[in-house]
C-alpha cells in the first residue's frame, strides 16, 4: 500500500498527542514513558485504579484521604445533597460543612463503586459460537454465556461483577468492584458558587466554579481505612507538566460508521431533542408554582438543559457535515483497500440501521428513553412487574437486568429512601404519558391498552388516588415476595402490565436487530482495524475507569487567544458586572471574604484531556499522584467528540486544586477538612 494512502486512512483511528480514553489494563506504557519522559509503571496505575471511585449518580470521583473522603463534583453530587435537604434547610442553596464525624449526614440511594480487579473473557462470552449461527442466536447465546460468567463470578466473591463490552464487542473484560453504600455528607459549596455562571456560561471560559463537594465512605459504621489515595498538590497544575485524568467517561462512538451518524443525525437525534424540549417545558411549569417546587424541580431543570445544549451540539457537528463528511472519505479509503467479504460489515450495518427506522420511534417511547424518564414511580411499577416475571426464569435467561449478581442493584433502588414529592411525580407522570400518547398515536395498541378510553390526565389521577406503590413498607414486602405482585390489582401495577408486553416486544426488535448487528460487525470492524493499525487504537467509552493525559493550554477562539486560568479576582469582577444577579450571584460567605481572599489564586482551567460525560468529578493528578484540578465540563468545542476528538479548540475544564483549599479555608474555615487533605 502506498504510504500516503496508508497515513490517510490511518489518521481517523490513531491518536493526537492527547487523544485517548485508555483502560488502565490496556495502557501503552512504554509510548507515554518514551513521549513524556516519565515511569510508568503496572504499581502506579494500580494505586491510582484502587485511589477511584465511580459514582452511583452518573459520575466520577477520588478518595483523597485514608479515611475514606471522597472527592467530586457538586453537580454530580447534586441529587445526594437535595436528598439531605428539606424545605426548612436548603443545603443546595446554603452550602453544608460538617464540623465532625457525628455532624456527616448520610445519603440515601447513593453508592460508589472501586475497581478491584479485571479480566478477559472474550473466550468465555463467545464459546459455543459458530460462523452459520444467525445474528439472533449469537446474541441469546452471548447472552446466556454472560449470565453464567457473573454469577460464577458473584459466588466466588463479595465483590460486584460487571462484564463490560470493549471495542463495540471485539474485546469483553470482566470487571470486579468492591461496592460502597453508606456514603456521608462531608462538604458542599452554596450551588451559586458551584455553578457560577449557571447556563450562560455553561461548555464557556473562561470559568469560575467551585464545583466540587466531599463525602466520607463508611464501612461498618466507621470511616473507611483506606491505604490507596491521591494526596494533594498546592501548587496545581504547571505548563508543559504530563497531567493525567482518571475517570469513567460514558460513552463515545467514534468507531461509527458514516451511516450510524446519517441515522442518528435524521432519526435517533430529533426524537430525543423533542424529548428534551418537552420535559424542560414541564420543570419549568411547575417550577413556576411556587418557592418549594421551584427547589424541587431544579435538579431535573439543571440535567435536562445540560444535556439539551450537549446534544444540540452534537446535532449541529452532524448537520455541519463536517463530520460526516470526513467520515465518509476516511471510510471510502478503507473499503478501496478491502475485499468484498471484509466490506461486509459496513453494508450489513447500513441495512439493520434501515430497518431499525421501522421500530426506534416506538422502541423510544415504549421501552427507550421516554419510558425510563416517565415517572420515579412508573420505573418502580415496571421493575416490579417484570422482577415477578423474570424471577422464575433460569437466571441465563431473564433480562439482564433481573440476573441474580444485578438483584442487590436493583433492590437499592426499589427500597430508595430519598424523598419522594407526589405532585411533582404526578405532573411528570401525566405530561409524559401525554407526550407518549402524541409519539405513538392515540390508537397504538399500547396506548388503548394502558388507557383503557381514559385521559392521561385522568389515568394518572386514578393511580394516585388508590395506588400502594408510594408506600415503602410496600415496595419492601414486594421485594421480598415478588410473586405476589403478579395477583396485585393496585392501579399502577395495573398499568405497567398493561403495557409491558409491548415493550418487550419492540425490546425484542431491537436486541435482535440493532443491537445485534451492532455487536457483529463493529467486532467485525474492530478486528480488522486491529489488524491492521494496532494498539495505537482506544476502546469508545463504556461508563469504566480510563486514563487520559494531556496538559495545561489554552485555545485560539475568533481572533483572540483564551489563556488557560482564570482566577478570583475575575468572578468578583463578573459577579460585580452583573449587579450580582443570578446566575451571577456570588453566595454571601463569597462576598462577606472578598477582602480576605487572595484575588490571584487560580480558579478554574482548561487542558487538552480527552474527556467526555461521565469524566465528572474525574481528580487530575500529576506524575507523582498528587491532585491538581478536578474535572467539571468541556469547552462548547469538545461537544463534537462523541464522534471524534479535536484539540484544535476542544479542552477539558477544571477546577484549580489551589482555590479549593483557598475557598476552604478562607471563605468556610474548614479546617479539619484541609488538614486531612494535606495530611492525607
Amino acid at each position: 500500500m502506498p504510504k500516503k494512502l496508508f497515513l490517510a486512512i490511518l489518521l481517523p483511528f490513531c491518536l493526537f498527542a492527547e487523544e485517548g480514553m485508555w483502560p488502565l489494563n490496556l495502557v501503552p506504557q512504554e509510548k507515554i514513558n518514551v513521549e513524556y519522559n516519565i515511569e510508568i509503571d503496572d504499581a502506579w496505575l494500580n494505586r491510582a485504579q484502587l485511589s477511584c471511585l465511580r459514582v452511583s449518580a452518573g459520575g466520577s470521583a477520588s478518595l483523597v484521604s485514608s479515611q475514606g473522603l471522597v472527592m467530586t463534583n457538586h453537580h454530580v453530587a447534586s441529587r445526594a445533597i437535595y436528598d439531605c435537604s428539606s424545605e426548612e434547610k436548603d443545603l443546595m442553596k446554603e452550602g453544608f460543612y460538617a464540623q465532625s464525624f457525628e455532624d456527616e449526614l448520610k445519603c440515601p440511594n447513593l453508592y460508589m463503586d472501586q475497581l478491584i480487579a479485571i479480566q478477559n473473557v472474550t473466550d468465555q462470552v463467545n464459546r459455543g459460537i459458530t460462523a452459520d449461527m444467525s445474528l439472533e442466536e449469537k446474541e441469546k447465546l452471548r447472552k446466556k454465556n454472560m449470565a453464567k460468567i457473573k454469577e460464577a463470578a458473584k459466588q466466588d466473591t463479595a465483590l460486584q461483577p460487571e462484564i463490560v463490552k470493549l471495542y463495540q464487542g471485539a474485546l469483553y473484560h470482566l470487571y470486579y468492584y468492591k461496592r460502597f453504600n453508606d456514603i456521608r455528607l462531608v462538604m458542599a459549596p452554596e450551588s451559586h458558587i458551584a455553578s457560577f455562571g449557571g447556563e450562560i456560561e455553561n461548555f464557556e471560559f473562561p470559568r469560575h466554579c467551585l464545583d466540587v463537594t466531599f463525602f466520607r465512605i463508611y464501612e461498618n459504621g466507621k470511616p473507611l481505612n483506606n491505604q490507596e489515595y491521591f494526596r494533594w498538590s498546592l501548587s496545581g497544575p504547571q505548563f508543559r507538566e504530563p497531567l493525567f485524568v482518571l475517570g469513567h467517561p460514558g460513552r463515545t462512538e467514534r468507531l461509527f460508521t458514516k451511516d450510524h451518524l446519517i441515522f442518528y443525525r435524521d432519526h435517533a437525534y430529533p426524537i430525543f431533542m423533542d424529548f428534551l424540549k418537552g420535559k424542560l417545558r414541564c420543570f419549568n411549569r411547575f417550577a413556576l408554582q411556587g418557592d418549594e417546587e421551584a427547589r424541587i424541580a431544579d435538579q431535573d431543570k439543571h440535567r435536562f438543559s445540560n444535556a439539551l445544549k450537549a446534544y444540540a451540539a452534537l446535532e449541529k457537528g452532524l448537520n455541519e457535515q463536517t463530520i460526516i463528511s470526513e467520515k465518509g472519505k476516511s471510510e471510502l479509503l478503507l473499503l478501496a483497500t478491502l475485499n468484498e467479504k471484509e466490506q461486509q460489515p459496513w453494508t450489513s450495518l447500513a441495512l439493520a440501521l434501515n430497518e431499525a427506522k421501522d421500530y426506534y420511534t416506538e422502541h423510544f417511547y415504549l421501552e427507550g428513553t421516554a419510558a425510563t424518564n416517565l415517572s420515579k414511580l412508573y420505573t418502580w411499577a415496571r421493575h416490579f412487574v417484570r422482577l415477578s416475571e423474570e424471577i422464575a426464569k433460569p437466571n441465563e435467561l431473564r433480562l439482564k437486568e433481573y440476573i441474580d449478581s444485578e438483584l442487590p442493584t436493583l433492590e437499592l433502588s426499589l427500597l430508595s429512601e430519598e424523598p419522594l414529592y407526589l405532585e411533582y411525580e404526578r405532573e411528570l407522570f401525566i405530561d409524559g404519558l401525554e407526550r407518549m400518547k402524541k409519539g405513538l398515536g392515540a390508537d397504538h395498541p399500547a396506548m388503548q391498552a394502558a388507557l383503557a378510553g381514559k385521559t392521561p390526565q385522568d389515568c394518572v389521577n386514578e393511580i394516585f388516588r388508590n395506588s400502594r406503590l408510594f408506600d415503602l413498607e410496600t415496595r419492601r414486602e414486594w421485594v421480598e415476595h415478588p410473586e405476589s405482585v403478579k395477583t396485585s390489582t393496585d392501579p399502577l401495577i395495573l398499568f405497567a402490565k398493561a403495557l409491558d408486553p409491548y415493550a418487550r416486544t419492540v425490546r425484542e426488535k431491537m436486541t435482535q436487530g440493532l443491537d445485534a448487528a451492532k455487536d457483529e460487525h463493529y467486532a467485525k470492524i474492530s478486528h480488522l482495524l486491529f489488524d491492521r493499525f494496532g494498539e495505537t487504537m482506544y476502546p469508545d467509552a463504556t461508563f469504566t475507569l480510563r486514563l487520559s493525559i494531556g496538559e495545561l493550554m489554552g485555545y485560539p477562539e475568533q481572533r483572540t487567544f483564551i489563556h488557560p486560568l482564570s482566577t478570583i479576582r475575575e468572578a468578583y469582577r463578573k459577579a460585580n458586572d452583573h449587579h450580582h444577579q443570578d446566575p451571577f450571584m456570588l453566595p454571601p460567605s463569597w462576598v462577606e471574604k472578598e477582602g480576605v481572599v487572595d484575588q490571584n489564586t487560580p480558579f478554574n482551567f482548561v487542558s487538552t484531556h480527552d474527556i467526555i460525560g461521565g469524566n465528572s468529578g474525574s481528580p487530575m493528578i500529576n506524575a507523582k499522584q498528587e491532585i491538581v484540578g478536578l474535572i467539571f465540563d468541556g469547552n462548547v468545542h469538545s461537544l463534537t467528540w462523541d464522534f471524534e476528538f479535536n484539540q484544535n479548540q476542544g479542552r477539558a475544564v477544571s477546577v484549580h486544586s489551589s482555590v479549593i483549599i483557598h475557598a476552604l479555608n478562607e471563605i468556610y474555615g474548614a479546617d479539619r477538612l484541609v488538614k486531612e487533605l494535606l495530611r492525607g
